[in-house]
């Protein structure tokens, strides 16, 4: 589960925003481009 993390965390340096749009589509939390 670590390794998960980690590579998580690399992909996100690489392109924050990107990875949080990635995550909230996965949520698929609604009212995301409102705010």
């Amino acid at each position: 589960e670590e390794n998960f993390i980690e590579i998580r965390y690399e992909e996100f340096i690489k392109d924050p925003l990107a990875h949080v749009k990635l995550i909230y589509d996965e949520l698929d939390l609604i009212g995301y481009e409102e705010s």
